[in-house]
């Protein structure tokens, strides 16, 4: 059995539940829907731009790439 522990973007750890209701919630900050994101993501640097804003509010590559 192996256990993730998630961190909080002020360095608490959380589970992999909270973690994905906090992504959940500052989402809509990046992106207004699904067209949006499909134009920012299709484009690299606006992809970049993207994942460096997730990366700054604790959602970096790492921890996503975990989740998956």
């Amino acid at each position: 059995m192996t256990a993730t522990t998630f961190w909080s973007a002020d360095g608490r750890p959380m589970p992999a539940a909270q973690f994905l209701e906090v992504l959940y919630g500052v989402l809509p900050e990046f992106f207004k829907d699904e067209d949006d994101l499909r134009r920012i993501w299709s484009a690299p640097d606006t992809r970049k731009e993207l994942l460096i804003g997730l990366a700054d509010k604790g959602f970096g590559k790492e921890p996503l790439a975990e989740m998956q």
